[in-house]
C-alpha cells in the first residue's frame, strides 16, 4: 500500500509541475478577444473584436499575416485551455493524496532550456498594434516584431529574468508599452519627412493663398495657377537640385514666385491702361 501512495504522489507531483508548465505556455497566448468575419462589399474581411478596459468594442483589421498570427495564438490558446482542463481532472483524482506543501514542482528541464517570451504575444493599448516575441541570441534579450497596418516593425527588449516564469503578463505589458513608443517614433519619423519632403509632383498654395500645381519640366518645374479666373502657367528653376521629393523652401520660392508674377502683370495691366487713358485724351483733345 505504501508503493502505491509514493507511486500516487509521483504522479500527482508530476501532474503539478505540467500544470504549471501549461499555466506558464498559456500566458504568452493571451490575446484578448475572438476573431470575426464580416462581409464588406462582397469582399471577406477578418477583424480582431475585444472590449478594453472601458468596456469599449476596439475592431482590429487583421490582414493575412495578423490573421495568421491570431489564429495561431488562439489555437494554442485552445489546446493549453483543454490540456489545462485535462490535469485539473486528473488531479481531482487524486485530491486525497497528500503531498508535503514544501514539495518543488518546478521542471529542471523548463528552467535550463526554454525561453519564456518566445513566440509570446500581445495587441499593443494605445495604438493598438499586434506583435510576437523571439529569443535573440543573449538570455534575456528578445526582439518584438509589430504590425503596422502594412509593414512589420522590429524593435528590441532586454533584461528579461528568464526564471521569472510569474511575470511573463507582466513582460507582455510592458512589451506592448515598447511597442506603442516606438509607433509614436515611427510617427513621428513619418510626419517629419513629410513635412520636409513632398512629393515632386503635387499641389501647395502661396502666402496669400493662391493654389497652384507643380510639376518638373525640362528647365525645373511648370507651376500652374489661376488668378482672376485666367490660368496661367510659369517656369520656375529651383535653387537647387532635387532627385525625386522637394522640400517646403522651395515650395514657398515658388509661391513667391507666383505672387511676384502676379504683382508684375497687375503693375503692366496699370500701366498699360494708363497709356491707354493718355492715347484717349490726347485724340479727344486734338478732335475738339
Amino acid at each position: 500500500m505504501s508503493e502505491l501512495y509514493s507511486t500516487l504522489k509521483a504522479t500527482k507531483i508530476d501532474l503539478l509541475r505540467k500544470r504549471k508548465m501549461t499555466q506558464t505556455a498559456l500566458t504568452k497566448y493571451a490575446l484578448p478577444g475572438y476573431i470575426s468575419l464580416k462581409n464588406i462589399r462582397g469582399k471577406e474581411t477578418y477583424y480582431l473584436q475585444y472590449r478594453d478596459e472601458y468596456s469599449k468594442l476596439i475592431s482590429v483589421h487583421l490582414s493575412k499575416d495578423k490573421l495568421a498570427l491570431c489564429q495561431s495564438a488562439f489555437s494554442q490558446k485552445a489546446s493549453l485551455e483543454k490540456e489545462l482542463q485535462e490535469i485539473d481532472e486528473d488531479l481531482r483524482l487524486l485530491s486525497l493524496v497528500e503531498i508535503d506543501s514544501n514539495q518543488d514542482i518546478t521542471s529542471d528541464d523548463s528552467q535550463s532550456s526554454q525561453r519564456i517570451l518566445d513566440n509570446a504575444v500581445g495587441i499593443s493599448p494605445r495604438h493598438k498594434y499586434l506583435f510576437y516575441l523571439t529569443a535573440g541570441e543573449e538570455a534575456g534579450d528578445y526582439q518584438i516584431h509589430f504590425f503596422t497596418k502594412k509593414e512589420i516593425h522590429n524593435v528590441p527588449m532586454i533584461f528579461v529574468n528568464e526564471h521569472l516564469e510569474s511575470r511573463i503578463g507582466d513582460y507582455i505589458i510592458s512589451a506592448s508599452c515598447i511597442v506603442d513608443e516606438a509607433a509614436d517614433n515611427l510617427a513621428k519619423e513619418n510626419t517629419t519627412s513629410s513635412a520636409l519632403t513632398p512629393p515632386s509632383t503635387g499641389q501647395y498654395h502661396t502666402k496669400s493663398g493662391i493654389t497652384f500645381k507643380y510639376q518638373p519640366s525640362k528647365s525645373g518645374y511648370t507651376l500652374s495657377f489661376f488668378y482672376k479666373k485666367k490660368k496661367y502657367s510659369i517656369d520656375y528653376t529651383p535653387y537647387a537640385q532635387y532627385s525625386g521629393d522637394i522640400n517646403k523652401i522651395e515650395l514657398a520660392r515658388m509661391g513667391f514666385k507666383i505672387e511676384q508674377f502676379i504683382r508684375m502683370n497687375a503693375f503692366a495691366n496699370e500701366v498699360h491702361k494708363y497709356y491707354e487713358r493718355r492715347q484717349n485724351v490726347h485724340t479727344e483733345t486734338q478732335k475738339s
